[in-house]
């Protein structure tokens, strides 16, 4: 994997200048660049993605605390943290790469095992690594994709597999337009919770696929893990209200649409079990990761809804989801 010279993206609203193409909002050549950047009302967090030296990546932790450690049907992963320095920590994904983390400096290294497919190391970058360069600054990201209507955000959250990406297609070839796929980060401000444009592709699997096609001007093509690739035409500016997070609950029994509002302590159960960074062992992060989600919880509307699942899916469907969670399509 070799570096390419340094492009500038807006993402999970970090400024990162990256040496690996990140399928996120340029702002160094694109003319709506100055939005991006200057819609940011508190915090500008500015980091650099460089690529480092290649290196073995064994299924065994790296040296350090471990933080985090996840193993699932042959993936495996961990979080260190440095002994001497507490700022710098090592995410490594084996037989993919490992990254070094210096929330000091502000970069992120990466070093991918040569055993890997370098086209599957911005599918990590732009979720997982992403998403702890948010938790070293306390920031909350969800695991979730969201897109947005009439000026608003929906997030729909849930485990992988729960059909995130589907629905969000879905919403899409009917007018919405992507905000993120599988990482969303959220604040809790005084005027409401707020997320941030993430990932600007859909990864979807097989039997979602002919969703591209329905969305105007997607351009479409092939991960290296066999899913399909949605990238909508429109790239998302600045940080947008959200208006409601929904949990879905797809049935392939069901013939209408069910969703009710949970309450504030149901609503908090249901979001701590999806952040997009799970497994932590260490009392620290867990601690802090309770507190950021009560804090949207506590402002934030969030849904069940049991959906009949397809494709193909009930006519209407997308409007009848907007319209019981409280959000307005607006078509072109």
């Amino acid at each position: 994997m070799s570096a390419d010279p340094p492009r500038l993206y807006w993402i999970h609203g970090l400024l990162v200048e990256s040496e690996i193409p990140l399928e996120a909002r340029r702002i160094d050549s694109d003319a709506g660049g100055g939005e991006a950047s200057g819609s940011i009302t508190e915090r500008v967090l500015h980091y650099r993605l460089t690529v480092g030296e290649p290196r073995d990546c064994p299924p065994s932790p790296p040296p350090g605390r471990i933080l985090a450690e996840v193993r699932d049907d042959g993936f495996e992963s961990w979080t260190t943290e440095s002994r001497s320095d507490p700022g710098l920590r090592t995410l490594r994904y084996a037989r993919i790469c490992d990254v070094t983390l210096d929330r000091g400096q502000r970069t992120i290294t990466v070093h991918r095992s040569p055993e890997a497919d370098p086209a599957l190391i911005p599918i990590f970058l732009e979720g997982a690594v992403l998403a702890h360069a948010l938790a070293a600054e306390d920031l909350l990201a969800l695991h979730a994709s969201a897109v947005e209507v009439g000026g608003q955000a929906l997030a729909i959250v849930g485990q992988s597999g729960a059909g995130k990406s589907t629905l969000a297609a879905l919403l899409c070839s009917e007018g919405a337009h992507l905000v993120a796929d599988d990482a969303l980060r959220v604040d809790a401000t005084e005027s409401g919770p707020v997320c941030f444009p993430g990932s600007g592709g859909l990864r979807l699997r097989a039997a979602a696929s002919g969703l591209g096609d329905e969305i105007e001007g997607a351009a479409i093509e092939l991960t290296p893990d066999g899913r399909t690739k949605v990238i909508p035409g429109r790239a998302m500016g600045g940080p947008l209200k959200l208006g409601a997070a929904l949990v879905p609950e797809p049935s392939r029994d069901a013939t209408r649409l069910e969703v009710r509002r949970l309450a504030p302590m149901d609503a908090l159960q249901q979001l701590l079990r999806y952040p997009r960074l799970v497994s932590w062992q260490a009392p620290e992060p867990i601690g802090r990761l309770f507190q950021l989600t009560a804090r949207v919880a506590a402002v934030l509307p969030v849904y069940r809804a049991t959906v009949p699942w397809g494709p193909p899916f009930p006519p209407n469907l997308a409007e009848e989801l907007l319209a019981s969670v409280g959000l307005t399509r607006e078509v072109a």
